[in-house]
């Protein structure tokens, strides 16, 4: 019989916050050319050749500005929130959050957010509003 495995929600949280501290949280905008790799993309440079850039959003893509981590115990989950992208016009399928060191083989990227809800096709941003709940959220299990 295996034993089962459980995630803490604090050491989750502390993983998360460990990778937010290795720069600066940024968000970068690619295009519907770009194939999603969950398992094989762990760096910005594996991201960055899709890259689109527009008003309000150069190479590299735009600080995201106050990212935080919070635990729900009730929920068993860690949120990754952060403020709310504006003034900007671009044409993307996805938006990428990523962490840059400076180097972008050392620049570990965290979520991607479909802007295009499913379609896979680019769409114009004006701008990025979260989904209430956060950016991203993880489970533990």
């Amino acid at each position: 019989m295996t034993a089962p495995t459980l995630w803490y929600l604090n050491g989750l949280k502390k993983a998360l916050d460990a990778t937010l501290a290795l720069g600066t949280a940024k968000v970068m905008f690619v295009s519907a050319s770009y194939t999603i790799d969950q398992d094989a993309h762990d760096f910005i440079n594996d991201v960055s050749t899709y890259e689109v850039t527009g008003t309000g959003v150069s190479a590299g893509g735009v600080t995201l500005g106050s990212p935080t981590t919070t635990v729900d115990g009730s929920t068993n989950t860690v949120k990754l929130s952060g403020s709310n992208i504006s003034s900007i016009n671009v044409s993307a399928c996805y938006a990428v959050v990523y962490v840059s060191t400076g180097t972008p083989s050392t620049s570990p990227v965290v979520v991607i957010v479909d802007l295009s809800e499913g379609t896979a096709t680019n769409v114009t941003v004006t701008g990025v509003t979260w989904n209430a709940g956060g950016i991203a959220i993880l489970t533990a299990a």
